[in-house]
């Protein structure tokens, strides 16, 4: 394709120039919004429960795990990146670094500011708007116990919703098994459906049990329970 020049050559190199400058200006307002996105996403990992973070990433926002973990690097080492570096220089520049440095990768003389202003009367909302950072890091700065407590809710939390799921996966298991025995009727169903009432009573046996010997024989009858459905259930070609 031809090229025809409709333009001086002074007029074209003051283009290019401005031109150059508003796409470095956009690389460093990229970096920019990507440190603060980091920011918000280190905040966010530490509030969601632990097991949880994937989850809620698809759930709630458009950043898939890459990006974040992008975000995150970027946020965790600002101090260390030239500003006038775009994204894709500064993931470069901070090679070989270190994968994270959390919460502690500020510099010591913020977090004394941070709960010298605490100690003066101010919110951790104000504090963390003088220093800009967020409430959240300013609590764990000011408070030596926040985190632990915070962590171990979490842990709590997880260790709860993980046994939900178990519960929500054995009841599907055990509504698809159901189904595919009273499909087929006759014997099958009645064979099913007395197991499953064994395991039930087992289970709530087992629950009220004292004795550690009674316990082991009652989880060791239920296993042979449990066995039996699996074989009824393979039978009937559903998992």
């Amino acid at each position: 394709m031809t090229v025809v020049a409709v333009s001086s050559l002074s007029d074209l190199t003051e283009q290019i120039q401005t031109e150059h400058r508003l796409v470095q200006e956009g690389l460093q307002s990229a970096l920019a919004h990507a440190i603060r996105a980091g920011g918000a996403l280190i905040e966010a990992k530490f509030l969601v429960p632990q097991g949880d973070w994937l989850v809620w990433l698809t759930e709630n926002v458009d950043v898939g795990e890459a990006a974040a973990q992008i975000y995150m690097r970027l946020s965790r080492y600002q101090e260390q990146i030239p500003p006038e570096l775009g994204i894709t220089q500064a993931r470069l520049f901070l090679r070989g670094l270190p994968k994270g440095i959390g919460f502690q990768g500020y510099p010591d003389d913020i977090k004394t500011e941070a709960r010298n202003l605490r100690k003066s009367g101010l919110t951790l909302a104000a504090v963390g708007e003088i220093l800009d950072v967020s409430p959240t890091i300013v609590h764990i700065w000011c408070d030596k116990g926040y985190a632990k407590r915070h962590t171990s809710h979490k842990r709590r939390h997880a260790i709860q919703r993980k046994r939900e799921r178990r519960a929500l996966f054995l009841a599907e298991k055990d509504t698809r098994r159901r189904n595919a025995a009273k499909a087929v009727g006759g014997s099958i169903h009645d064979a099913y459906s007395h197991l499953r009432l064994n395991a039930e009573a087992l289970d709530k046996a087992i629950v009220e049990a004292k004795d550690r010997r009674v316990v082991s024989i009652l989880r060791d009858a239920r296993n042979h329970v449990h066995a039996a459905e699996d074989r009824i259930a393979d039978a009937l070609g559903v998992s």
